[in-house]
């Protein structure tokens, strides 16, 4: 970190990254991908004349065999309402449970943040003021303070955690292909129809689903499932998040999640290995098919 970072100036995208900061628009994902990479002293690769440089919604592939898409999981909601800061949540609350830090990141504008009530202590701000900070057991939450449309500031906190869940809901942004995404929809006959366009908009990635619903699907529910869901289902990467009924009704807050939901958190996680080995294993096979 520069001199700057150090005396608790603003850490913005041109001071970690060395170059003349200009006004370009609100934070897309990609720049915090490419920041929080660089903070973690893991710079993406620049082979072949590549520059490097994080371009607002385009892909930051990191190399497959490095820590750093181990230690971060994507949600995004596959539809409006899915429930996508319930699942990240739940993933945060799961991996605190097993002795982890994790640090749960919402870079949404602050009315439509679904994590204002989750921590248990408020933090207040970071020194610029961009960055609401709060703690959950083991969790760092932070969420927007405000919204400025030429803000390119990041949280500076992200250094020290073990892992780094990015709760993007309905965001149109991609991410980048080597980290693990779990799309979260509804277990309803929408819920998985629209689901099954997201996966195709974010295929190449390790994907998982997290269907918010009862374990047992309604017939009209299985018959409109697509083709990717269905791979997916077949290889146990799509996991129930029972529907809990009194979040339905108050939303998150500081207090523990239901531990049903929890436990479906834990199994997200336990199943991320799986879902990057089985698309080496499908990159491995188009290989051979290509030649």
């Amino acid at each position: 970190m520069n001199a700057g970072a150090a005396a608790g100036g603003p850490v913005t995208v041109g001071r970690v990254l060395g170059v003349e900061e200009q006004p370009v628009g609100p934070l897309s994902v990609a720049d915090v991908q490419h920041v929080m990479r660089h903070l973690l002293g893991r710079q993406a690769r620049t082979a072949g004349g590549d520059t490097g440089e994080a371009q607002p919604g385009e892909d930051v592939t990191p190399a497959p065999d490095r820590s750093d898409a181990a230690r971060q999981v994507s949600v995004i909601a596959g539809h409006p309402g899915a429930g996508s800061s319930t699942v990240a949540l739940a993933l945060a609350d799961a991996a605190a449970a097993s002795g982890q830090s994790v640090h749960l990141l919402d870079p949404a504008s602050p009315g439509r943040s679904g994590l204002v009530a989750a921590a248990a202590v408020e933090l207040g701000t970071d020194p610029t003021g961009t960055w609401r900070r709060g703690r959950r057991t083991s969790i760092v939450i932070e969420r927007r303070a405000f919204f400025h449309g030429e803000s390119t500031v990041v949280p500076s906190g992200v250094v020290d955690d073990e892992l780094t869940v990015l709760d993007l809901g309905c965001t149109e942004r991609t991410t980048a292909r080597a980290i693990p995404t779990i799309v979260v929809c509804r277990a309803n006959v929408p819920g998985v129809r629209l689901v099954e366009q997201r996966l195709e908009e974010l295929a190449g990635r390790p994907l998982l689903v997290a269907a918010v619903g009862p374990h047992g699907w309604a017939r009209e529910v299985r018959a409109s499932v697509g083709p990717r869901l269905t791979a997916l289902q077949d290889t146990a990467l799509v996991v129930n998040v029972p529907w809990d009924s009194r979040l339905d009704v108050i939303g998150l807050t500081d207090r523990p999640l239901p531990r049903p939901v929890v436990a479906a958190g834990a199994q997200l996680l336990s199943s991320i290995d799986t879902a990057r080995r089985l698309l080496a294993v499908d990159g491995r096979a188009a290989g051979r098919g290509d030649r």
